[in-house]
């Protein structure tokens, strides 16, 4: 972990934080939105209490009401990722409620992504002269977005998720994160009773982004040489429907298994069943479902994107060596010892230093 000197003024004590997020956790059953979120709030909570954490969620849930999640209360403004004017309107909606939170307290300001939620924490930072950090996600980073240019860098203290994101971040801004924590999930305990019947798995939205389609390619590759290969496809998207008809064309649903969207702790027994994660995602600043595989025993086989660097990831040059790769792989006796880098607790603690310098 790297943590160097930001641009801040001291907390105030009791501890008190306010997160601004674009989207949160619409109830305790849903487990689905930013579980990285989740998990640290979660973390963050059992440290220093529900009372002292405040949540800001600017687009969704798609509600306007105050709401608890975990004792924690939650202050939605429904933004519903509208743009234009309406974009201008929701940022002025959430800063408003923070406005109205600091009559109350003071708090330290955390928002996540370099967003409409950073210009919220900028606006009310440089108002109240509050502590504000950013937590950098993923596509963020690039020079494509869009924020960057109305966010002031130097008045924000920056953590990234990982030492590839702040490459990208700092290719984009000129800039390098001022810390580097690493993406840490909750404590797993995997089911060791599983039979690993499952060879290949994909869990992430079926989104451009992702390439569901070449996990479909990759399976119809291999049944030649693994005619009894078995692979689950976890999540929903804007691309279900054609991976559905893609799937029903190429295999009649004889390998692949569709599932949809389903809880997170479902998520988990898959993991613990499944032999190998492949990943076929062009871009990921530092993906969650990489430290849960690893954690539940898997192997990963990616592209170059946000990673944990470990013997149980296997990088891929292009979609002909993720096929090889996959191969080669599948034709091994494969260790399935669990591995969990970092726990949201110790990230939590990290933060918490963060918040008190």
């Amino acid at each position: 972990m790297v943590l160097q000197n930001g641009p801040f003024v001291m907390a105030n004590f009791p501890l008190n934080v306010l997160i601004i997020t674009p989207g949160f956790a619409a109830d305790e059953n849903d487990s689905a939105t930013i579980p990285y979120l989740q998990d640290y709030v979660l973390a963050l909570k059992n440290k220093i209490g529900a009372d002292h954490i405040k949540i800001i969620t600017i687009h969704y849930p798609f509600i306007k009401k105050k709401y608890l999640w975990n004792g924690i209360e939650v202050f939605p403004v429904n933004g519903k990722n509208k743009k234009g004017l309406f974009r201008l309107y929701t940022i002025r909606q959430a800063v408003s409620i923070a406005k109205k939170l600091l009559k109350k307290d003071r708090y330290v300001l955390h928002s996540f992504w370099l967003t409409d939620a950073a210009m919220v924490g900028q606006f009310i930072s440089k108002k109240y002269r509050l502590k504000h950090i950013c937590t950098i996600m993923g596509q963020d980073a690039k020079a494509s977005n869009k924020y960057l240019k109305y966010i002031d860098l130097d008045q924000i203290t920056s953590v990234v998720l990982s030492k590839q994101l702040d490459d990208i971040f700092h290719m984009a801004t000129g800039k390098q994160a001022n810390h580097y924590i690493p993406l840490a999930i909750q404590k797993i305990h995997p089911l060791t009773n599983e039979k690993r019947n499952i060879d290949l798995l994909f869990a992430g939205s079926f989104i451009p982004l992702k390439h569901p389609e070449k996990f479909v390619e990759t399976v119809i590759s291999l049944r030649t040489t693994f005619p009894e290969i078995k692979a689950v496809m976890i999540g929903e998207g804007n691309l279900f429907a054609d991976i559905q008809s893609m799937i029903r064309k190429t295999d009649n649903g004889m390998h692949i298994e569709l599932t949809g969207n389903i809880p997170r702790a479902e998520v988990f027994r898959y993991m613990a069943r499944s032999k190998i994660l492949v990943h076929p995602s062009e871009y990921e600043g530092s993906a969650t479902v990489f430290a849960e595989a690893l954690a539940h025993g898997m192997h990963v086989i990616c592209f170059d994107v946000g990673r944990t660097f470990h013997e149980n990831i296997h990088v891929c040059e292009n979609d002909g060596d993720m096929i090889t790769q996959t191969k080669l792989l599948m034709h091994k006796q494969l260790n399935f010892e669990p591995l969990q880098e970092m726990t949201i607790d110790a990230s939590a603690d990290a933060y918490i230093t963060i918040y008190n310098s």
